[in-house]
Parts: structure tokens; C-alpha cells; sequence
């Protein structure tokens, strides 16, 4: 079951923040390698902070405004689903493992999720939905998920070292 979210103004204003975040992330980059890490560090941060709830919102919407603006490719939208499945992934493994070893719950979160990414994107897409789906898209749900997952993981990690306050 999924947890609540703390309705503390100050966790609200945190979580919203990071959603926004990762909402403006790609409409304003075009480059996968930027917006990519800024999302991912936006739902390990919201995971970490907010538990499996607050990782869901920051992993569902920025896809899901991206599509509604028409900021996607046109052959990325029959993978938006699976995106939001690799996000959700992600969210759910750094959320259950957020008390114990940090880089081994980023790691294992970001390789399910470039698994998940990969095989939809060369198998299940073209094989259930029999669309010839680009190389560059391809491509796109290749390594280029695995290295921004690990790299938003990256920033996330720098960000709450940086924004913990000392203790007195």
C-alpha cells in the first residue's frame, strides 16, 4: 500500500518543487542526457524524501505533461507508457531501500529500469503493437537510460549533501 504523503506546507513546497522540476526539464532541454538526469534525480530526490508516493507524482508527470505539450517525437508516444513503467520502477526500488545502502538501490533501480526501457523498446513495441519503431528511438531507451539514471542518481546525492543542515 502506498503511504500518504506528509501534508506539512514545507513538504509540499519540496515536493512540488522537485515536480516542477522535472516537468520543466523537457520543455525546456532537448537534450536527452540533461533532461533525462534532471528527471531521474527528481524521482530518487522525491523517492528518498517523500517514500514511493512522492517518487510516482515525480515519475509519472513530467512524461505525461511532455506528451500533453507535444514536446515527444511522434514514434516516443507509444512508449510514454512504458517510460512512466521505468520511472515507476525506479521510484518504487529507491523508496522500499531508501534506509539502506544508497548507491546499490540508485544502481539496481536504474538498471531494472533501462531493462525495462530496452526490451519494450526493441521487443515488445515492434512485436505486439507491429510498428517499426526508429533506430534513433531505439537508441533512445538504450544505455542513454542506464547512464542518466545513474547520473541523476549522481545529482540527487550531491543536492542532499548539499541542502542537509549541519548539526549544532
Amino acid at each position: 500500500m502506498i503511504k500518504a504523503i506528509p501534508l506539512k506546507r514545507e513538504s509540499i513546497l519540496s515536493l512540488g518543487l522537485l515536480v516542477c522540476l522535472g516537468i520543466l526539464a523537457p520543455l525546456l532541454f532537448k537534450q536527452q542526457l540533461v533532461t533525462g538526469t534532471i528527471v531521474n534525480a527528481t524521482i530518487i530526490g522525491a523517492s528518498l524524501s517523500f517514500g514511493l508516493a512522492g517518487g510516482l507524482l515525480a515519475g509519472v508527470l513530467p512524461s505525461s505533461i511532455a506528451l500533453l505539450c507535444g514536446v515527444l517525437p511522434a514514434p516516443l508516444v507509444p512508449m510514454i507508457p512504458f517510460i512512466i513503467a521505468g520511472n515507476a520502477v525506479l521510484a518504487l526500488v529507491v523508496a522500499s531501500h531508501r534506509t539502506r545502502n544508497y548507491w546499490a538501490s540508485t544502481a539496481a533501480g536504474a538498471v531494472l529500469k533501462f531493462a525495462l526501457l530496452y526490451a519494450s523498446s526493441a521487443v515488445v513495441i515492434t512485436r505486439l503493437l507491429h510498428q517499426s519503431i526508429p533506430p534513433s528511438i531505439v537508441h533512445m531507451m538504450a544505455w542513454p537510460q542506464l547512464v542518466t539514471a545513474v547520473m541523476g542518481a549522481m545529482v540527487a546525492f550531491a543536492v542532499s549533501r548539499l541542502l542537509r543542515t549541519p548539526e549544532r
